[in-house]
């Protein structure tokens, strides 16, 4: 529930900065620009704390089902089909880079005015490419439809569209960014919700003794183990 939790932050946070890009755009860019710092790196923050919290709980879980298997004979094949967590250092990597991006935004807002729209569409681009990670994590636990794959594409098409052909939005770039950066909090609440259910699902399918919980975990690959004979 922890790495939900914080998904849904990041989420409404970038919900928050597209309705502000939206609303105000030029009017306002220098306050705007700093406000978008603060979020950037209150929801870097919140990134970084859950991903520190998610890698303890992961390594509890490989530790519970590495003292399950060694309970039968012949522990060390068993334990040896159990991989350890991996995936987690991508929230780690998101919350450090969101709270260099908010410092610098927030302390320098007239460096940057002008480098705005390619600093929101390289954010867009690694947001994007985050949720296709989440999408992959899902996947490991139970089957995710090609609808939800779609929406990411798109959000990392229009991040590449931006900086490599600014000319094509050229007349409202804040405005097409904003509404991108809405539809990416809307959809990172969605495959966060199809996560957390694939993961508790995975998790309740297993034998009940000794079943490890996906739910608060970044990543956690659990292969069932052959008894031997």
């Amino acid at each position: 529930m922890k790495a939900i939790r914080s998904n849904i932050f990041r989420a409404l946070c970038a919900i928050a900065v597209g309705a502000l890009l939206v609303k105000y755009r030029q009017e306002m860019v220098q306050w705007m620009t700093i406000t978008i710092g603060i979020l950037f790196f209150l929801s870097g923050v919140v990134a970084t704390i859950m991903a520190y919290i998610s890698r303890r709980a992961a390594h509890k879980i490989m530790q519970s089902a590495a003292e399950a298997a060694q309970s039968g004979t012949q522990p060390d094949e068993k334990t040896d089909a159990i991989q350890p967590p991996r995936g987690w250092g991508w929230g780690l990597s998101a919350g450090v880079g969101s709270m260099i991006l908010g410092a610098v935004l927030a302390l320098m807002p007239d460096t940057f005015v002008n480098f705005l729209v390619y600093i929101l569409a390289a954010v867009l681009i690694v947001g994007a490419l985050q949720q296709f990670a989440s999408l992959i994590t899902a996947s490991r636990f139970g089957a995710v439809s090609i609808a939800f794959w779609v929406m990411p594409a798109l959000l990392l098409i229009a991040g590449v569209v931006v900086i490599a052909y600014p000319e094509a939005i050229a007349s409202a770039p804040l405005f097409f960014i904003g509404w991108c950066m809405i539809v990416y909090g809307i959809v990172e609440c969605v495959n966060s919700i199809k996560t957390y259910n694939n993961r508790k699902a995975a998790s309740n399918a297993l034998p009940a003794t000794g079943k490890p919980d996906f739910s608060d975990a970044e990543t956690v690959e659990y292969e069932e183990l052959d008894k031997k004979e």
